[in-house]
């Protein structure tokens, strides 16, 4: 039986809602755009090329008047149908966007990923990166309730700077942390403070799909 993905304006909608609906109050009063839908035809190559595009024209030209990043909705045929597959997917995703970036083999497979100042760097933006995904249980903060559906969305970090103008060691950040956190478990999503303590930025980019489980080190392999 061949899985339908919701193409055009209304897969962007439901980025849109999940955005609303979040507990964290930055979140929800971010502004954003969105790439190009990815085809459910598309390989992984494919997927990166037309993200890059995207990406790229973002960072040249969007970040302006869409200071606070930019999703984009990918079929999970494309990137993975189950979270093993979500994972591995991910790394390949990661790694054709950086070959489009003009990194070679040699300089992808010597980054220090688990540095705690490593960052997705695409034409010489850093990135944030958060993957949201049907594939997650429907308590998960990352949950996306449209089947067959993943967003990945990029985030400029100049965006934290200017949206939560703490230093990261503060006690404001800290109780502001403490506060979402609070909203979450008060709305009954598993947020999962542990991973978002890791000093790896790496780690926090795939979040685990049940509290209490290790970092997603997708960068390592399929585990």
């Amino acid at each position: 039986m061949k899985i339908e993905f919701v193409m055009s304006e209304d897969i962007n909608n439901i980025f849109r809602n999940v955005k609303a609906e979040t507990q964290c109050p930055f979140a929800k009063s971010a502004t954003i755009t969105f790439a190009r839908s990815i085809e459910a035809e598309f390989t992984v190559p494919e997927t990166a090329q037309q993200l890059y595009e995207d990406i790229a024209t973002y960072v040249q030209e969007g970040i302006a008047t869409a200071p606070d990043g930019i999703a984009v909705a990918l079929p999970n045929n494309v990137i993975g149908d189950d979270f093993i597959s979500l994972t591995s997917g991910f790394k390949s995703l990661y790694h054709a966007l950086k070959i489009e970036d003009g990194s070679n083999e040699e300089a992808i497979a010597t980054e220090n990923i688990d540095d705690s100042d490593w960052q997705l760097t695409i034409v010489g933006q850093r990135l944030f990166t958060i993957v949201f995904s049907s594939l997650y249980p429907a308590d998960n903060p990352r949950h996306i309730h449209e089947a067959n559906t993943t967003f990945v969305f990029f985030q400029p970090v100049q965006s934290f700077n200017t949206r939560i103008p703490f230093d990261k060691d503060s006690a404001e950040f800290k109780r502001l942390k403490a506060n979402i956190r609070a909203r979450f478990t008060k709305a009954g999503l598993a947020y999962d403070g542990a991973i978002n303590d890791d000093p790896r930025e790496a780690a926090k980019y795939l979040s685990p799909p049940h509290l209490g489980m290790q970092a997603v080190q997708w960068w390592k392999g399929d585990s």
